[in-house]
């Protein structure tokens, strides 16, 4: 078995839509982020502003459940991709959004923290744990943050 990173995988456009395509992979993802009812995933959902947003989760009705924006295969979180994903919660009707991401640093994980317990979204962060074994793929995925946990502790410190 070998650990392969999402550059390793074939880059974070062959790795959504393959998330995507994987009923399996899909509620693994959806899993990390504590949803654990019925979906539907699609993949490249086009925005308003004619960006794309890597995956979009949706009940049976096709209301939305989750933005999901993946890092590029550079491996850390940048601010862009940390600030774009309420752009596509907004844009989605939503405020429920997930980045997935190899890493990042504690400049960019405060960042999110601070949206987390300050506005109305609710943004997990999760590292995907892709392993190469023979001729399969097999794909988890771990959270890093729960919006909730944050929220909670910002609501315990405002009440000191």
């Amino acid at each position: 078995m070998e650990k392969i990173n999402i550059k390793e995988y074939g880059g974070e456009v062959k790795f959504t839509t393959d998330v995507c395509r994987n009923d399996n992979w899909s509620r693994k993802l959806l899993e990390a982020v504590d949803y654990f009812g019925e979906f539907q995933m699609q993949f490249e959902v086009p925005t308003a502003e004619s960006k794309r947003i890597d995956l979009v989760a949706t009940d049976m009705n096709d209301n939305t459940l989750f933005a999901i924006e993946c890092q590029d295969a550079n491996g850390y979180l940048d601010p862009v991709h940390a600030s774009k994903i309420m752009l596509y919660c907004c844009d989605r009707g939503t405020r429920d959004g997930v980045i997935i991401c190899e890493d990042l640093t504690e400049n960019i994980r405060d960042f999110v923290k601070d949206i987390n317990a300050t506005s109305e979204y609710n943004i997990y962060i999760v590292t995907p744990m892709i392993v190469k074994h023979n001729n399969d793929i097999l794909v988890d995925f771990k959270p890093v943050m729960r919006p909730y946990n944050t929220k909670q502790k910002a609501q315990v410190d405002r009440n000191k």
